[in-house]
């Protein structure tokens, strides 16, 4: 295994350290695997495994383990591990501190020591017992995994919408979306994510090449359509490989029966593709959480509009998730809906923190205590205790709990992500954020946000190629625009960052967030007058509706403003209002060298 390295050296005095780890298999040779306890390790998979199950780590926690194991039952001092896993690296002891912590709590241990004991002011042994139990050979030149029957996966195409009322299309949207989370429960089968399935919407291409791109075996379309109380599903399961088709049925039934239809597509499609699998052998398909139709039809309507990702889609959600639990007050999805909606919005900065994220925070814990297997909710737990708790160990430990339930759920490696750099570990965000964007490489909103995670480590060539090709994949979605127009700034690209900023500022009704963007974008371009003509704005703005003071702390920055930056961030402190990124945010900079920065840190709790 080798590491390569690449420093930023930031001209305030800080650094941020980008790495990116060289897999290569040429390199790594013969895969030593450990056995202790429940757990076993194996090196060259990078894959810690507890009684078969997958055990989230970090690449930093990972190699940690794999130093403390091979040493087991002798002392590691800390100055070993910051040489082996930070090698060249100048870091904090913290660092080491931290992983240590990360790695007790997923190996289980609360209190008692099982594998890692502390040895005060000197470091650390593994103190279980360790097991070698072989070494796997690996051959040197990879190659792809086969597209075979043997290895199955699937992407399940949105269902067209065969009737006349478009306004219906959220229904053919729903079927498709539950379809695909009902075959995701089948052991055994890989499905697509439902955004990478999406990308390919209305779209006329060749199922073939579908099929590859996505990197499955099978490729599953199908239409629905309406007529009074009854609904007609036809579907149909299509060979990648050769382009025949392996399975086709139709399905009519009372449009209240529409449970029945997903649980016959699903299982048809398992039969079908899964060579000697047995249905007992396979995990539940999707669960039933009410079998009230109309709740159902308003949890559709209320994904349908939350997927909009912008404001008044939002809020149209909240309205249809709160209208199914009128009539079913125990229905767990709704609520992950409410907890989902209530997030973005505070993340957008379009309600006030407290209001926000208190209700995202009800919501989620009301959808566990009806059904605490959702992956869904600890997300939103996990988005609350890190963007406005500041509680990073609880944060830490929803977002893993989440991707232990679903390690295909990309969205939680997603936030995982962006919550790593919040306590120190931008490098670690920025490799889970890699992870999202494999899981899911079509998502725009990944995609997106997989440039910002690279602005942020202050990768900006890497973070404008990225944000480039997700505005050329499509032009009309704002958030790559966004940060395409702040990564722009620090390239001194200030032109194009005006344009970028500016197409948002249209599609948004001038958003607070892309007016203070634009603020610094005409300042850094030396346009002084127009970036005060606009925080007149801006403060016209907040006489109408919620700004958040973090807002106004980075237009003040912009405009050298820095006693008001200072007084808006001691504001935005106060009603927590997006200052994780306080110590890695670049348009922050001018602020760093002022000791007043520093003690915000300290308040916050993230030195």
């Amino acid at each position: 295994m080798t590491y390569r390295r690449e420093a930023f050296c930031l001209e305030q005095g800080f650094k941020v350290f980008g790495w990116e780890w060289d897999l290569s298999l040429k390199d790594i040779g013969d895969s030593r695997i450990f056995e202790f306890g429940d757990f076993r390790l194996n090196e060259r998979e990078q894959l810690l495994l507890k009684r078969g199950e997958p055990v989230s780590l970090t690449p930093k926690a990972f190699h940690i383990l794999m130093v403390l194991v091979e040493s087991h039952g002798h002392v590691v001092l800390k100055e070993d591990l910051l040489k082996k896993v930070w090698s060249d690296t100048f870091v904090e002891e913290s660092n080491v501190t931290w992983n240590i912590h990360s790695l007790r709590r997923a190996l289980g241990e609360t209190g008692t020591v099982k594998f890692i004991a502390t040895i005060p002011k000197v470091g650390f042994r593994f103190v279980a017992a360790v097991t070698e139990v072989g070494k796997e050979a690996q051959t040197k030149e990879p190659s792809a995994p086969a597209l075979s029957i043997q290895n199955p996966s699937v992407a399940v195409l949105p269902f067209r919408n065969l009737d006349r009322d478009s306004d219906s299309e959220y229904f053919s949207d729903g079927l498709t979306e539950e379809v695909i989370n009902s075959l995701a429960n089948i052991q055994g089968l890989r499905v697509a994510a439902r955004t990478s399935s999406f990308a390919f919407k209305s779209k006329d291409m060749d199922i073939r090449q579908i099929g590859q791109t996505l990197g499955v075996t099978a490729v599953l379309e199908g239409s629905v359509r309406k007529s009074g109380t009854h609904v007609r599903v036809t579907a149909q399961l299509i060979n990648v490989a050769d382009g025949y088709h392996m399975w086709s049925e139709g399905f009519e039934r009372q449009i209240d029966d529409i449970f029945k239809i997903q649980e016959q597509i699903s299982r048809s499609i398992a039969e079908h593709m899964i060579t000697g699998l047995r249905l007992s052998s396979r995990k539940s398909f999707a669960a039933k959480h009410t079998t009230d139709f109309s709740t159902y039809n308003s949890y559709l309507l209320g994904r349908f509009f939350w997927n909009k990702r912008d404001g008044e889609g939002v809020k149209k959600s909240i309205e249809y998730f709160q209208g199914c639990l009128k009539t079913d007050p125990k229905y767990a999805p709704a609520y992950a809906g409410l907890a989902d909606s209530y997030n973005t919005l505070g993340l957008y900065r379009i309600l006030p923190p407290h209001v926000a994220f208190a209700k995202a925070h009800w919501a989620a814990t009301k959808a566990l205590e009806i059904d605490d297997s959702l992956a869904e909710p600890y997300t939103a737990l996990g988005i609350v205790h890190i963007w406005y708790n500041w509680k990073w160990y609880e944060g830490e430990d929803s977002f893993r709990r989440s991707i232990q339930l679903n390690p295909e759920y990309a969205t939680a490696h997603q936030w995982y992500a962006l919550s790593l750099p919040v306590m120190g570990r931008i490098a670690d965000g920025v490799s889970e954020m890699e992870h999202a964007s494999r899981l899911e490489p079509l998502s725009l909103g990944i995609r997106s946000t997989l440039a910002w995670t690279y602005y942020l480590s202050r990768q900006y060539d890497l973070a404008l190629t990225k944000a480039e090709e997700t505005v050329g994949l499509d032009s009309a979605f704002l958030l790559a625009h966004f940060y395409l127009g702040l990564i722009c700034v620090q390239k001194k690209l200030f032109d194009r960052a005006i344009e970028h900023l500016g197409v948002v500022a249209e599609g948004t009704n001038n958003l607070p967030i892309t007016v203070s963007a634009l603020i610094f974008a005409h300042a850094a371009a030396g346009k002084r007058r127009k970036a005060q003509q606009l925080m007149q704005h801006l403060r016209e703005l907040s006489k109408q509706q919620y700004v958040s003071a973090y807002d106004f702390a980075l237009a003040h920055t912009a405009l050298e403003q820095f006693d008001e930056a200072f007084d808006a961030l001691e504001r935005a402190l106060d009603e927590r209002g997006w200052m994780n990124h306080l110590h890695v945010e670049p348009m922050l900079d001018g602020l760093r060298n002022d000791p007043r920065f520093p003690a915000l840190l300290r308040r916050m709790g993230v030195e």
